[in-house]
Formats: C-alpha cells, sequence, structure tokens
C-alpha cells in the first residue's frame, strides 16, 4: 500500500510540474495552444476520474489517483495563477480552461471515440469504456455532475486561498489548507449525489488509507506551489478583495447585456482614439517587451516589433546614446502611494528611435503607469519631433551665423577704419624715408637703416590693403569669366608647391559665367588651397584635395546659411575646397574668420588669409561656409552670384 501511495504522489507531482511549465512558457507558444493543451489534460482528468471508467483500468480498490485527485494540479495552477497575475488572469484562465474543455468533449464524443469491437489492449479497453461512458444516459448525467461540481469549487479557491492569505504570508499554507478543503467539498458533494442518484446502500465511505493519499498529495503539491510562487513573486505587499473573483462573475451573468454594450462602445472608442492618433501609442511590461501598439507605432517600428525577443530598449536611446528604460522611471516603493504614481505622468525628452532599415527618429515621450493583470505596465505616448528639433538647430545655427556675420562686420568697420589712417601715416613716412634716402647717398650705414624704414613701410602697406580688404573697403575689377577657368587658373598656381598631394578639380559640364575680379578671387582660392595642405602636412597618405564648381541647390546644407532669405539657388554657383585633413573642432571654426587669428606656428601666419578672402567674397555679394569637424577634414564652400547680362562685362567697381 505504502508504495503504491507514493507511486501515486510522484505521478501527481510530475502532472503538476508539467501544467506549472505550461504556464511559465505561455508567452512562447501562446494563449491558445496553452489553453488547448490544459483543455486536453483535463479532459483526460474528467474521464479517468469517473468511477466507470475506473474500474477498467485497475481494480476497484486499488489506491490509484483517479478517484478526484486529478483535479488537484488544477487547483494548483489557479492558485499560482490568482497569486502571480491577479484576479483578471485567474478568471481568464478558469473560462478558457473550461470552455476549451467542453469543446475537445464534444469533438471527443463525435470524432475519435469509435467502436472498437474486436481489440483487447488496455488502450482499446479505455475507449470501449470511455465510449460507453459517453454515451449512457447515466454516465453523462454523472460527468455532468463532476464537471459542474469541480467548476463551482474551483470558483471557491481564490477566496479559500486569500482568506487563509490574509492571515498569513507562508503562500504553501494557503494552498495546503485550500486543497484539502476542495478535496472534503469533493467527496462530500459525491456523497450526497451519490445518495440521492442511487440511494444509501451505494455510499461507500472513503477508506483511511485513501484520506492518507489525499492528504499527502495535498502536501506535496502545496510545497511546489509555496517553492514556485516565491521563486516569481517580488516581496510586496498586496491588496486584494477575495470576493472580486466571484463577484466579478456574478454581475457578469446577472447583467449580460449591459456590460457588453458598455464593453463595445469602449472598445470603439478606445480603436476611434488611439488608431487614428497621430502618436505613438504603446504598453510595454517590465522586461521592454512592447504588449500593444497602435497604428503610428507599427508603422516608426515595421516588422521588428514582431521578432519574439524583441524589446523597446533595442531601439530607443536616450541624449547620452544609452538604452532607454521606462523601469528607471518607477519608483521604489508602489504599494503605499500606488494612486499617486498612476497618476504622475513623467516627460522623457531628447530620445532617440533607431530602427534598422528606417530613419532616425527623435522622440518626446509621455510616460505613465498601471497595472495589467496584476502586474505593472507603462502607457507610453510618443511624438515625432524630428522636423522641429532640425528647424530648432537650424534657427540656432542662423543665429550663430548672423551673430558671427555681424561681428565680423563690426570687426571690419573698425579694421578699415585703423587701416586708412594707418594707411595715410604710412604714407607720410614713406615719404619723408625716400627724402631721407637721397639725402644719405653717401652714408651708407645711414642709407640701410633708411631702406629698413622703406622695406618695414612695404610690409606694412601690405599689411594694410588685406585690412581693407576684409573690410570691403578696397577696390577691385570685375569681369565676366567662367567658373572652370578661375579654377584651372587657380590649380596652375598651386601644382608647384602640391607636392605628395592628390589634386583633383571638378566641374559640372555646363557654362557657369560668373562677374568678379579674377584676381581676388584666384588668390582666395589659392590661400585656401594652401591652408588645405598645410592642414595635410602630417596625415597618413592618400592625402587629397579637390576644387569642384557646381550650381548652387537648395538641398544643400550650406544654402541654409544664405544671408538673404529671398535669394533663389538658381542664381548662385557655388565652389567648394576640401580636404581630407584632420579637421578641427568648433572652437576653432567659429574664429577661424577673425583677423589674426591662426593656429599656425608663430612666423609661419598672419591670420589674415581667411579673413581677407571673407570679406573679398562679401565684397563680390556672395558668402563663404565651413563644416568641419575632428577626423572628417574641412570643406568651405563659396557662394558667388552668377553674371547676368546687365553686368559690366569690362567695368570696374568699388565696394
Amino acid at each position: 500500500m505504502l508504495t503504491s501511495i507514493l507511486a501515486s504522489q510522484m505521478e501527481l507531482a510530475i502532472l503538476a510540474i508539467i501544467l506549472v511549465l505550461l504556464y511559465s512558457f505561455r508567452y512562447a507558444i501562446g494563449t491558445a495552444p496553452t489553453y488547448i493543451a490544459a483543455g486536453l489534460y483535463f479532459i483526460f482528468a474528467m474521464l479517468v476520474g469517473s468511477s466507470r471508467l475506473a474500474p477498467t483500468t485497475e481494480a476497484a480498490n486499488s489506491l490509484t489517483l483517479y478517484n478526484g485527485l486529478l483535479w488537484l494540479p488544477f487547483v494548483l495552477l489557479l492558485i499560482i495563477i490568482y497569486e502571480l497575475e491577479g484576479t483578471g488572469a485567474a478568471q481568464r484562465f478558469y473560462l478558457g480552461l473550461f470552455f476549451t474543455a467542453l469543446l475537445f468533449v464534444l469533438l471527443f464524443l463525435l470524432l475519435f471515440i469509435q467502436p472498437v469491437e474486436n481489440a483487447h489492449s488496455a488502450m482499446a479497453d479505455f475507449f470501449k469504456a470511455a465510449r460507453a461512458l459517453m454515451t449512457t444516459p447515466d454516465s453523462r448525467n454523472e460527468l455532468l455532475y463532476g464537471v459542474f461540481t469541480h467548476l463551482f469549487l474551483f470558483l471557491l479557491v481564490p477566496i479559500i486561498y486569500q482568506a487563509v492569505i490574509n492571515h498569513s504570508k507562508i503562500y504553501g499554507i494557503g494552498v495546503l489548507i485550500s486543497m484539502v478543503i476542495y478535496t472534503v467539498l469533493v467527496e462530500a458533494f459525491g456523497a450526497i449525489y451519490i445518495f440521492i442518484v442511487a440511494g444509501s446502500k451505494a455510499f461507500t465511505p472513503t477508506s483511511p488509507a485513501g484520506w492518507l493519499m489525499r492528504i499527502g498529495a495535498s502536501i506535496v503539491l502545496a510545497s511546489l506551489g509555496h517553492l514556485f510562487i516565491v521563486i516569481n513573486t517580488p516581496y510586496q505587499k498586496r491588496a486584494r478583495k477575495a470576493l472580486k473573483f466571484l463577484t466579478s462573475f456574478i454581475d457578469f451573468f446577472f447583467s449580460p447585456e449591459r456590460m457588453m454594450r458598455s464593453l463595445s462602445e469602449w472598445s470603439e472608442r478606445y480603436r476611434v482614439v488611439v488608431e487614428n492618433s497621430s502618436d505613438l501609442i504603446l504598453l510595454v511590461n517590465l522586461e521592454g517587451k512592447i504588449l500593444n501598439a497602435n497604428r503610428i507605432a507599427a508603422k516608426y517600428l515595421g516588422r521588428i516589433i514582431t521578432d519574439a525577443g524583441f524589446r523597446l530598449d533595442q531601439v530607443l536611446f536616450d541624449d547620452m546614446a544609452r538604452p532607454w528604460s521606462w523601469r528607471a522611471h518607477v519608483p521604489e516603493d508602489t504599494d503605499e502611494h500606488e494612486t499617486q504614481v498612476r497618476k504622475k505622468v513623467y516627460h522623457c525628452q531628447s530620445l532617440t528611435l533607431r530602427v534598422p532599415g528606417k530613419k532616425t527618429v527623435e522622440l518626446d515621450l509621455n510616460l505613465s503607469h498601471a497595472q495589467l493583470d496584476g502586474q505593472p505596465i507603462a502607457v507610453i505616448i510618443g511624438r515625432d519631433v524630428t522636423a522641429q528639433r532640425e528647424e530648432e538647430r537650424l534657427r540656432k545655427s542662423q543665429q550663430e551665423q548672423r551673430m558671427h556675420s555681424q561681428r565680423l562686420e563690426s570687426l571690419g568697420e573698425l579694421a578699415g577704419g585703423i587701416a586708412h589712417d594707418f594707411n595715410n601715416l604710412l604714407q607720410s613716412i614713406q615719404i619723408s624715408a625716400e627724402a631721407l634716402h637721397r639725402k644719405t647717398a653717401n652714408a651708407p650705414e645711414i642709407a640701410h637703416l633708411v631702406g629698413n624704414i622703406e622695406e618695414g613701410c612695404q610690409r606694412a602697406g601690405v599689411l594694410t590693403s588685406q585690412l581693407l580688404g576684409f573690410a570691403r573697403k578696397g577696390k577691385f575689377h570685375a569681369e565676366e569669366i567662367d567658373a572652370s577657368t578661375l579654377l584651372d587658373h587657380a590649380m596652375h598656381l598651386f601644382q608647384p608647391v602640391a607636392k605628395g598631394l592628390v589634386c583633383r578639380k571638378v566641374c559640372e559640364p555646363v557654362p557657369m559665367p560668373i562677374f568678379v575680379d579674377e584676381n581676388q578671387l584666384v588668390q582666395v582660392l589659392l590661400n585656401m588651397l594652401i591652408n588645405s595642405r598645410d592642414a595635410l602636412r602630417d596625415q597618413p597618405e592618400p592625402r587629397k584635395i579637390t576644387l569642384r564648381a557646381e550650381a548652387a541647390r537648395e538641398e544643400m546644407p550650406e544654402w541654409e546659411f544664405r544671408p538673404n532669405r529671398k535669394a533663389k539657388a538658381t542664381d548662385y554657383i557655388c565652389i567648394h575646397v576640401r580636404d581630407n585633413g584632420a579637421g578641427m573642432p568648433e572652437s576653432i571654426r567659429a574664429k577661424i574668420f577673425e583677423p589674426f587669428f591662426t593656429t599656425k606656428p608663430a612666423g609661419q601666419g598672419t591670420g589674415m588669409g581667411l579673413p581677407m578672402a571673407f570679406g573679398c567674397i562679401a565684397n563680390h555679394n556672395g558668402w563663404l561656409h565651413v563644416s568641419s569637424a575632428p577626423g572628417e577634414g574641412c570643406d568651405i564652400t563659396i557662394f558667388l552670384p552668377k553674371a547676368k547680362p546687365t553686368d559690366n562685362p569690362t567695368g570696374s567697381q568699388t565696394a
């Protein structure tokens, strides 16, 4: 007998473990397959547990699991779902289990139980008994009684369990007491049914050994359930109403029309609002998996949302390029302040959505907490602010560009005034030096000193000319010339000093006439080419410089920095001077047009080359834009207006 009891306990424990594993992998295999698999086992328990079928499998007086104990794993699973996921999940399991079971019972009756006349195997005997059980009126009544009895008792299980848990936090005790009461009620209801149907003579009380087996089974399953719940339950307070499990069912069955109408209206409103929203709406669980997403969110995420292992933090990043998780916004203690937590909305800005194969999107999110099936989730509403952020960056860049131009304009005015006055002084000094040089022809030492004065005056005159060029007060002789010819002249002068460099000139095969001072523009281009050469001095090969002329287009990033917002791209050409050097940071790039600023060693640069180029291009009604970053080289773009028929092809102009 002891061996039979131990074997029964082991069988029951294995069946319970199978059911719990099935529940654990429900997200991987799907809810419907889980219900179907549980329903098959449920049918097996109903058929084998029948008193009319038991004698065909084993001796009637043998200690087996068939006399009601096969239902205990379902009791355990119901308690586990109720404890870990809440009332709603337990109700869904309850209804899904029984509706699936009843469906399979019907299919089993109609399709799978066929007459077996000549077979004598154990399986054949089982099918014969099962078919007899399903076709005999008394047997069907007995089966229906068993189904509804267990249905009723299953409704009481969460209530009994919660009542015990309210007085103790030992989950195993709650499971044990629930199972013991369940088995007692099963036997009590079974005795009453047999007494009413068959009379007192048919009633046979359960043996002590049978009760010992039931108590042992309850202890084994309670231990397994306690272990599983402890492993999977966060240590936090749980506030549930025990009668909610039952009252919600009662309310559902007594007011179905009102409930279904309300549900239908709510569902339709939800669908219209959510699906037609221009914002991304997501429901995300603790693991970062997306439970639900509206149409626009699915569009942004694409096919990746259907991947089994996909999580939101795989594609969503913060402003530090770190994976973003909503759990960072979960307060430590959500039990005492659950209501306040749910009402609070967290604003998360400057997030980036990077989905493979799709354009990077910038998002601002509103995050709120909620509960779904007893588990915390996040309701995320995201708005695409990519265009807004781009506009803000462009506006900021344009503002910085205007401030920089105004600063350079002020410096130019100051430099021009100083250069004009200084030039007058130089002329006076130079005239005096020339007169002194004539009178000291017979005094070599004095003549040498006077020559130094004259040489210094000449150098100062060159610097004054550069300052005047930067101040846009220099004179220039403008004539019509094709941009390709201008680039040829600049490259011709640069070739002798371009040793070890790969120089390339690229021009569009169309005429690009411009009305400029050729000598000044050639000097500007030559100065930029020499700066690129110096920037490539310490760079590994190949060291490349590209001089490119093309028609201006509105999609060019540099076009957005035009001084005149009403200007048309078709009226301009642009010249690029690009190198693959080390580039320069923003702190240096912002100062390169300021007079006397240079990064070259002392004695190798005056810091006037680019400021003079800036003044010269501005004098020709054009503008400059520099694009550079560390490790990305440098690209200087010159925009110049195209020549018009009204331009004087040979005349000179003074700025």
